[in-house]
């Protein structure tokens, strides 16, 4: 404490009572700093993070990911066609312009030229025709590329050459730069993935009959960031219903029915698993029973029959899959990309289903309470780069439609397909590209609407106005609740929420209609990076030796409750209640010495209370694009960041004089809040590279009014 009053005490000697221009007549103001300034740094971070990680995991996630698209033509051939390969390169001048000395394209010469910063994006298809395979290398033209990400050529630059290159010292990025104009994709705030949220909403009663309020709501998100929303809905007659979507259509299917589908089990597992921890509840023993029952007064059985059922009601729903699927695959097609699409094992998606279904009848019964989607511990961020990512994913997709299409009209004109690089190559060239696609994406902010899904499709980016520093600046740190709230009436989604303390600015807000809906992080706000899966296989192994018990170590006669974990969604064991809080004490050591435990890891413990709250759990994050902060943790002395949710279950003292032994686990660090409610427009300097710039809001102050008469001072 005392080292802390002597340093606020230096710092106040520092600041100038009066105004001077000390620091102007330093004869080394002219030279750039070595260093750049950290705190302007961070503003672009989060959105170039993102962007990196589209370039290279993301990117080969998707690819993978992608539907080979296959068909018989009228010809009798059988053709296959997939995307294998796709790269980005840095933007330059096409190879053959006569007198170019640099061939690096910079983000000033766009600007000036009222041109796009983009880079060449290359792919590599797989044709097969009748069993014999071409591979054929193909450019889809240059799409928009992210100022300072890993294919700009600004990234490795010091600050002197940034300013040789028209830029300021310390640029940071972040946005695209489309026809001459700065676009910036905005963070949105969504639902946190891959995690059951307990909502009641009203509209969910108009979706069927006998369908309640009541529901589960999870948000399922892939490594290549695709989504899709799974919702345990209740029904009045005590019964569930698993809704699932696929190309933007909702389609509702019985629990069991589902769980029969995933795993082949006879029906006393599955119902001794559905009752672990629960056999004291009849209300829940009588649900099950009758839902079990229901499936075989059908007719279904075994698993194959649950399985040959659900394929021939959709089958003629999977355009996807070739002529010749059968219901089968369809039923594989279903459990694999529409059902809980973030596990890949299917006794995963089973042992979450079942989760699920527990919290859902809690929730019914009013021993646990509503979480809400409003709430920012059950949200996270969509920043620029998944958002990328998403739509070029669709966009590949459809253009292997495309050539589907080509082909098939080639041979209805009685044409045989010959295996000739030269034919299929002018075939893929009358595909079209993606280049006039992709930048009107970035250039109107419109993303297309039919197999991604985002929280809205209009209005994804912005431009980044330059009226001044403060304004252009927050537009890098400003998150938005969607325009689907602006024109709701209720003012659930404009509340400042106690959960948000310490991650969103509670007076960075506009006036008038986007008040509450458009906020602010704060200045030690952080927004998780993408990480690396070989650094989160450990966390299994450090739970186990914990104290942990892996799911199929636990026995269902055994009715003794024990803590839910989940990692990323995934349940992963049991921990025994009376040990579980000095467990996850000792995971939180470990995630401060960075020793088998990720440092941006959220440890939540759910804590099971007597009265109705929170459902109860242990569940850990790894995710990326979810908000974290600093504090100091007590117990090791460092600082830790913590995310939203697992705020809520910290003690965290304000200051030193707050500090219960015993109790208290963390310390705020030493914040100030300054505010200025006209400072986004003001006019002054703007940019310093005024000559090179051309925006339309651009204003500079260069004679500063005088006041003809004052006030006396007074003393």
């Amino acid at each position: 404490m005392e080292i802390e009053s002597k340093s606020k005490k230096d710092i106040c000697k520092k600041i100038l009572q009066k105004p001077s221009l000390a620091y102007t007549s330093d004869p080394d103001f002219r030279k750039p700093p070595k260093i750049k300034n950290p705190h302007l740094q961070c503003l672009g971070a989060p959105h170039i993070d993102s962007f990196d990680y589209m370039l290279t995991d993301g990117l080969k996630a998707a690819i993978d990911d992608l539907i080979p698209v296959e068909f018989d033509t009228t010809n009798g051939e059988r053709v296959k066609i997939d995307i294998v390969e796709a790269a980005f390169a840095k933007p330059s001048v096409p190879l053959g312009v006569v007198g170019v000395k640099n061939q690096n394209v910079y983000p000033s010469e766009c600007r000036q030229r009222a041109a796009t910063y983009k880079g060449d994006f290359k792919i590599r298809l797989s044709i097969t025709i009748n069993e014999k395979t071409m591979h054929l290398d193909r450019s889809l033209g240059q799409l928009p590329i992210m100022v300072k990400s890993k294919m700009c050529h600004l990234t490795d630059l010091t600050a002197e050459e940034l300013i040789d290159h028209n830029e300021h010292a310390d640029e940071w990025g972040g946005y695209f730069i489309v026809r001459g104009h700065e676009r910036l994709a905005r963070m949105l705030l969504v639902t946190r993935r891959n995690y059951p949220v307990a909502i009641k909403r009203s509209n969910w009663k108009l979706r069927g009959n006998l369908f309640t309020d009541y529901g589960i709501l999870l948000k399922c998100v892939r490594p290549d960031q695709t989504s899709t929303n799974n919702v345990l809905h209740f029904l009045q007659n005590g019964t569930c219903k698993l809704m699932f979507s696929h190309r933007k259509t909702m389609y509702y299917a019985p629990l069991v029915l589902i769980l029969k589908c995933l795993v082949d089990w006879p029906d006393h597992y599955i119902y001794r698993f559905l009752l672990h921890g629960m056999k004291n509840d009849l209300y829940y023993v009588n649900c099950i029973q009758n839902m079990l029952r229901e499936l075989h007064e059908q007719e279904l059985n075994t698993q194959a029959e649950c399985r040959a059922y659900l394929g021939r009601m959709f089958r003629p729903k999977v355009v996807e899959l070739p002529p010749w699927a059968t219901d089968l695959e369809a039923t594989e097609f279903l459990l694999k990309r529409c059902v809980m699409i973030h596990l890949d094992d299917y006794k995963d998606k089973f042992y979450g289903l079942v989760f699920m279904t527990q919290k859902l009848f809690d929730l019914v019964q009013n021993k646990c309470k509503v979480e809400g989607a409003d709430a920012v511990m059950v949200q996270e961020l969509q920043v620029g780069g998944h958002l990328y990512l998403q739509v070029l994913k669709e966009r590949l997709q459809n253009l292997m439609y495309v050539i589907k299409l080509v082909l098939e009209k080639k041979a209805r004109t009685g044409t045989t397909l010959t295996f000739n690089a030269a034919e299929l190559q002018s075939i893929i060239r009358s595909a079209g590209s993606l280049e006039q696609k992709m930048e009107t994406f970035i250039s109107t902010g419109n993303a297309p609407s039919t197999n991604v899904n985002l929280a809205q499709n209009k209005g994804l980016t912005i431009v980044a106005e330059n009226i001044n520093r403060m304004r252009y600046m927050s537009h890098f740190k400003a998150i938005h609740r969607g325009l689907f709230f602006m024109s709701m009436r209720t003012t659930e989604a404009r509340q400042l929420l106690p959960d948000a303390w310490g991650f969103v600015c509670p007076v960075h807000t506009p006036d008038g209609s986007p008040c509450g809906l458009l906020n602010h992080l704060s200045a030690s706000a952080q927004v998780t990076p993408f990480l690396d899966r070989k650094q989160t296989e450990k966390l299994p192994h450090v739970l186990e030796n914990c104290g942990m018990r892996s799911v199929t170590d636990i026995p269902l006669p055994n009715d003794v409750y024990m803590y839910p974990v989940f990692i990323d969604g995934r349940l992963v064991g049991y921990l025994p209640e009376d040990t579980a809080h000095k467990s996850m004490a000792y995971v939180r050591t470990l995630k401060v010495m960075s020793e088998d435990v990720p440092i941006t890891t959220e440890i939540v413990l759910v804590p099971k209370i007597q009265v109705p709250a929170q459902y109860a759990g242990v569940f850990l994050f790894t995710t990326e694009a979810r908000m974290m902060r600093p504090v100091i943790n007590l117990a090791t002395g460092q600082l830790e960041l913590i995310g939203t949710m697992e705020q809520l279950y910290l003690d965290i003292a304000i200051s030193q004089n707050e500090i219960i032994k015993g109790k208290t686990t963390h310390l705020e660090l030493s914040n100030n809040m300054y505010q200025c409610q006209m400072g986004k427009q003001t006019m002054g300097t703007p940019i310093h590279t005024w000559g090179t710039n051309a925006e339309t809001k651009l204003y500079r102050l260069q004679t500063g009014a005088t006041p003809l008469a004052t006030t006396w001072k007074t003393l």
